[in-house]
């Protein structure tokens, strides 16, 4: 009976969740840090969300703009490339903002930014209108790898391991793949006056983004960008002007010139 209650206990996950919202008398750094990363959590399901709600109904909606039955899957590979190009192409230049300005400044321009663009999507009523727009949509989206950075730049600092807050960050990104097609496919069709059928899902997910960049504004810390030496002191491995490893798509100081860099 105590192996099955404790086999019962490894795998039911609610004690960890109940754990994890719980009210702890910890320190301050404690808290902040615990702060941070539900921030984080919260990007990464605002801009989940706002990636897959678009999977249900893409083919549906190159229909409605006159694209061919023929040719759907085509345009419909289209506009997901134009979002991805996109962020391919601005993925230096926000590195770049994160060890200029600070993730902080960074993060929430960027949500601003992808949540109008994500926005306006809700009123194109063609094709290269859509294509554009989701171009745009990934030249301005630098969320999940600044959010990401901001939340590693906490735990460092502090010298704390940031496994657990990551895999909290990941399990937040992966529900919101979830959930995005549901939302999408629920809200498909629901009439708005002079909009698209495909509005509401799009108007919803920039709303969710507008909230994150809120959030970020008003509850986020400005963590220091590390110089090369300070990267140094930290971890003796690291070479003077040589860029600290990093996972998790996080972002730090480049070679003693001050060039940013990915890793």
């Amino acid at each position: 009976k105590l192996t099955v209650i404790a086999l019962n206990n490894s795998i039911n996950p609610i004690p960890l969740l109940a754990a994890m919202a719980a009210p702890k008398h910890d320190s301050p750094d404690a808290h902040e840090l615990r702060r941070q990363t539900w921030i984080a959590c919260y990007c990464g399901l605002a801009e989940g969300l706002a990636t897959t709600q678009i999977f249900p109904f893409a083919a549906r909606m190159m229909s409605s703009m006159g694209v061919s039955d023929v040719v759907v899957p085509v345009y419909v590979g289209g506009i997901y490339s134009a979002n991805a190009v996109g962020q391919l192409l601005a993925t230096r230049f926000w590195a770049s903002c994160a060890n200029t300005w600070g993730c902080r400044q960074s993060l929430r321009l960027t949500l601003m930014l992808t949540a109008i663009s994500v926005g306006a999507c809700a009123g194109a009523r063609s094709v290269p209108a859509m294509t554009t727009l989701m171009f745009v949509r990934g030249l301005c989206n630098g969320n999940i790898m600044l959010s990401r950075t901001a939340l590693r730049r906490s735990f460092t600092s502090r010298g704390v391991d940031d496994t657990e807050a990551f895999a909290w960050v990941a399990t937040s990104h992966a529900a919101a793949t979830l959930a995005g097609p549901s939302m999408g496919g629920v809200l498909y069709g629901v009439s708005l006056i002079g909009l698209p059928a495909w509005a509401l899902p799009f108007l919803l997910s920039a709303l969710l983004l507008l909230a994150a960049s809120a959030l970020v504004t008003a509850k986020q810390e400005d963590t220091p960008v590390e110089s090369a030496a300070q990267q140094s002191a930290r971890d003796p491995e690291i070479a003077p002007g040589e860029a600290a490893p990093s996972s998790y798509g996080a972002v730090d100081q480049g070679s003693a010139g001050g060039e940013g860099s990915v890793d």
